[in-house]
């Protein structure tokens, strides 16, 4: 057996290093093939939907108390602070009730005679509710 020269050993070591990295890279690629199959066996499954759907729920409370948030800290101000003035002429259960009997398809006329008020007062109480909705 003839003794390698070191030009030999040079060429062996390199053609080694090349396998080992080649091999390497096969790994690399396998893993990453794993990780991407993972990934979308785990998007796939039920607690990943499920996780999905309880993260959406949480936005929407959050979205939620943000806004009563945002309410509470800017109170909508109030027309009569010293409560001064005339008093209202209908309470706030009387005013949804003439808005259910308009939504009804009952006429202001008739809803006036009804509860034997004017049909402005009932053409205001409408309109104002309606503003309180649009807002």
């Amino acid at each position: 057996m003839a003794k390698e020269t070191k030009q030999q050993i040079i060429e062996r070591l390199e053609k080694q290093v090349q396998l080992y990295l080649q091999a390497c890279n096969e790994q690399v690629k396998e893993i990453n093939e794993l990780m991407e199959q993972k990934d979308t066996d785990f998007q796939n499954s039920s607690l990943y939907i499920q996780m999905k759907r309880d993260i959406d729920t949480l936005n929407m409370r959050i979205q939620s108390l943000e806004r009563e948030n945002k309410k509470l800290k800017n109170p909508p101000k109030i027309r009569n602070e010293r409560n001064a003035g005339r008093k209202p002429k209908m309470r706030d259960e009387q005013k949804y009730q003439i808005k259910q009997m308009y939504k009804s398809g009952m006429s202001m006329k008739q809803i006036s005679e009804t509860l034997e008020c004017s049909v402005g007062l009932i053409h205001k109480i409408i309109h104002e509710l309606n503003s309180e909705y649009e807002s």
